[in-house]
């Protein structure tokens, strides 16, 4: 396990991040193919949230990341980092963005993590390489993308009851399913990022809803991040 570990963050301490707009795209279009959809996780231990938070006008962002034995959501470890911003924000590029700062925050989890939970879009992505695929690929683990907003795709009605769902489609494609986690509240929409079906994923969403809108792995680490950056003076 500890040699899994060494060489997660052996890989990703060796990423070099595009520095443009034309560069990131191509790396998209290009890593799109290297995807795993499918499957059936498994053995899951330890799952993780991820998510990202800045201050309005500032540059720095900030980064957490919460570790949670899968059977009871315990938290077994946590942890932050804190960059400059290198990359602007635009819509479709949000993992050249928040990745540096969140691989920095990854780099410092010593738990094996098999299935993570990503702040962002997967697979429901115009190029079909979310954040959540990004990250899972570079990670070599399962990932699902929790987004609070819809950024490309059309789908049907979806009832007022927790667990009712709907295929989310762009381009003709299944790209992931939205979800009502909680009677009468708004859905997420929930997509494949690595390693992990559309199906699977939006299954394993709603598992660790608890209650809540949002999945507790991506719950506490927004919770964790904003904790964090105001301690920071952020």
């Amino acid at each position: 396990m500890e040699r899994d570990i060494y060489s997660i963050k052996n890989k990703i301490s060796s990423i070099k991040w595009p520095k443009t707009f034309e560069e990131a795209k191509s790396q998209q279009e290009k890593e799109a193919s290297n995807l795993i959809l499918e499957g059936t996780l498994s053995g899951v231990k330890h799952i993780a949230g991820v998510d990202m938070s800045h201050a309005q006008g500032s540059s720095q962002l900030y980064a957490a990341v919460v570790v949670m034995k899968a059977h009871n959501l315990e938290v077994v470890e946590s942890a932050y980092a804190v960059q400059e911003m290198t990359f602007p924000y635009v819509p479709g590029y949000l993992s050249y963005r928040e990745g540096p700062v969140l691989v920095a925050a990854i780099k410092k989890i010593n738990t094996l993590v098999d299935l993570w939970f990503f702040d962002g879009q997967g697979l429901a992505h115009p190029r079909g390489f979310g954040l959540a695929c990004h990250m899972g690929l570079l990670l070599g683990k399962a990932s699902i993308g929790v987004a609070k907003k819809k950024f490309v795709g059309e789908h049907e009605h979806v009832g007022q009851k927790a667990g009712n769902r709907k295929s989310l489609i762009y381009d003709n494609h299944v790209v992931g399913e939205v979800l009502r986690t909680k009677n009468k509240v708004s859905p997420i929409y929930i997509s494949p990022g690595h390693k992990i079906s559309v199906k699977e994923a939006t299954t394993w969403a709603f598992k660790y809803a608890k209650g809540w809108r949002i999945p507790e792995p991506t719950r506490q680490a927004h919770m964790h991040v904003n904790r964090y950056r105001k301690e920071c003076g952020g």
